[in-house]
């Protein structure tokens, strides 16, 4: 396990996007994704700013302050 842990939320949509993903990748290759694969997925899924200096994500829709 790694050291830096971070906590995300994903939506019901990512969440199932990642799921797909898993599934695809052991229907292509025939392993179970891992971890690290796992952890890629998931960062696919996240859209980051573009703005170096800021680390937030960028979200979709309405967002209400």
């Amino acid at each position: 396990m790694q050291d830096n842990l971070v906590c995300v939320v994903f939506s019901g949509g990512q969440i199932e996007n990642i799921a797909r993903k898993c599934a695809i990748e052991f229907i292509l290759s025939g392993k179970e994704a891992g971890f690290n694969k796992i952890e890629e997925f998931c960062k696919h899924e996240l859209i980051k700013n573009t703005n170096p200096g800021r680390k937030e994500h960028k979200t979709i829709g309405f967002q209400f302050k």
